[in-house]
């Protein structure tokens, strides 16, 4: 849910004009909560139920801090594979 509000933020980030200086931050670096980021990753540590409902909504690549784009990565393909078997 976190991090649909981040994809939100951005895409109202990039509608807004071209030409202020919200915009141009906006097109540097997406916007980004550590905090939000750690909470989703403590929710998927902590229920197998919680990761397998959001592998279906959100993918490693979608986190922007690289150790967290690592533990999502980790831990997502390991419920993945449960799920096959």
């Amino acid at each position: 849910m976190a991090l649909k509000n981040i994809k939100k933020g951005a895409q109202r980030a990039q509608s807004a004009e071209s030409g202020s200086a919200a915009s141009r931050v906006a097109q540097l670096a997406p916007p980004a909560s550590p905090e939000a980021e750690a909470s989703l990753l403590g929710s998927i540590l902590m229920n197998q139920d919680v990761c397998a409902d959001v592998t279906e909504l959100v993918s490693p690549d979608d986190f922007y801090y690289p150790k967290h784009k690592i533990i999502a990565k980790n831990n997502m393909g390991a419920v993945r594979l449960q799920l096959q078997h």
